[in-house]
């Protein structure tokens, strides 16, 4: 079915993608190899395809020189700072020399938590020396995905701007650099939690909203593909040029309407 919408879509997205040039910031999570189909990992060969293929035939760039959207470029990003990233996901981004950004969660990296969808007593996360030594290859670039990785609008507001603001001072204070780009966990957010973001001094902020960014995009809520081991090249070909966005904008309005009766709950049991 992915097949036949991108075949009937692709041709005009991408007719329509060179008379409106913008920037498409692919989402990944883990790049490891498991037993099963999980639709957060990619294989490191499938990895490895797609960055060749990304290396030959698109400008890829890193988040922080995407500002003006202006052209196309891809950008690639990195969710909750697995251990796979610093293992696997980075020296094959070092080999076709291609830059990347990874949101981390704070709690995660201090070893404090992991992600609560995998289970076992191997490490899952990077620690801070992993970390330093991704940062200072220069190809590696931080953003925060808040302390504990929450739905941050379920959250009291006094704990969602925590979230926000105390994950961005615990990633500079060991970092020892200024971090302005923030991910929102779970793709879950309101206007509450922009304006704290905004607040706390990110430049930019993406969400997991589908589509390309183009000039008039919000940077605090910029959108992303996702990329799943699923993605053969011409399924991967047909993402880049936006031939699955309709798609996807569909399952996003879902996501959305699943979200507002959560967040509906969440008031009701607060209160």
């Amino acid at each position: 079915m992915r097949r036949v919408i991108a075949g009937a879509f692709r041709p005009i997205t991408r007719q329509w993608n060179r008379w409106n040039p913008g920037t498409r910031i692919l989402m990944y999570h883990r790049v490891t190899d498991l037993d099963q189909y999980d639709q957060l990992t990619v294989s490191p060969k499938r990895f490895d395809d797609q960055l060749r293929g990304l290396k030959s035939s698109h400008r890829v760039v890193a988040l922080k020189d995407a500002f003006s959207f202006d052209e196309n470029s891809v950008v690639i990003t990195f969710d909750d700072g697995y251990l796979d990233n610093y293992l696997e996901a980075a020296p094959l981004l070092q080999k076709y020399g291609l830059p990347a950004t990874i949101y981390l969660t704070a709690d995660f990296v201090d070893q404090k938590a992991s992600h609560r969808r995998y289970k076992g007593s191997e490490r899952l996360h990077m620690d801070w020396l992993e970390v330093s030594d991704l940062a200072a290859s220069g190809l590696i670039n931080f953003g925060s995905h808040t302390c504990t990785h929450p739905m941050l609008s379920e959250l009291k507001s006094a704990d969602s701007k925590r979230e926000i603001i105390d994950s961005k001072m615990r990633l500079e204070d060991k970092l020892g650099t200024s971090v302005s780009s923030f991910a929102y966990p779970n793709g879950n957010y309101g206007q509450r939690e922009v304006d704290y973001v905004e607040e706390a001094g990110y430049v930019h902020a993406v969400t997991v909203k589908p589509g390309v960014n183009r000039g008039n995009s919000e940077l605090l809520q910029l959108r992303r593909t996702e990329v799943t081991d699923r993605d053969e090249p011409k399924e991967f070909a047909a993402k880049l040029d936006g031939a699955l966005d309709p798609v996807h904008l569909v399952l996003d309005m879902k996501r959305e309407w699943q979200f507002e009766r959560r967040r509906n709950n969440s008031v009701e049991t607060q209160t």
